[in-house]
């Protein structure tokens, strides 16, 4: 599993840095890098460290709009229920204004159930709002839409 991870992390720093045709400032480079970063771990730790304590969003197939404490719950549920195979974010556009950036993407992921060896596709477009605070890139607010 970390091998897969390792070479998933090598592949997204290897997204070219040309959105759309544009060319990427310094600092939309770091952004998409911590982004990158912050999308691939698995170690609920590391993620909880890319989150805002303020942080507020509206994930896929959530009733209501949730904070950071219930996102890493969720997602350490799904590690305990699911098995990451495989997963690609692809950004398509990179805003970064002073100490604020505006991420949009669209990931790819293939998920396996540890019980019933199931495997599952989903494509999700993405809006994540972070803020720079003490030189460090954290989410405060997203959203995610599910691909059809």
């Amino acid at each position: 599993m970390r091998r897969i991870l390792g070479v998933m992390s090598g592949l997204v720093l290897l997204v070219p840095l040309a959105v759309q045709g544009q060319e990427w400032t310094p600092q939309q480079q770091e952004l998409w890098a911590w982004e990158a970063a912050c999308l691939t771990t698995l170690d609920v730790e590391t993620k909880g460290a890319c989150f805002h304590d303020d942080f507020i969003g509206w994930g896929v197939g959530e009733a209501e709009p949730t904070n950071k404490t219930d996102r890493l719950h969720a997602f350490a549920g799904s590690l305990e229920t699911y098995e990451l195979v495989s997963f690609d974010p692809r950004p398509l556009a990179v805003n970064a204004q002073g100490n604020t950036g505006i991420l949009i993407y669209e990931a790819t992921a293939v998920t396996r159930n540890r019980a019933t060896g199931e495997e599952a596709r989903s494509v999700v477009r993405w809006t994540d709002v972070a803020v720079r605070e003490g030189g460090h890139w954290l989410w405060i607010a997203d959203h995610g839409t599910v691909v059809e």
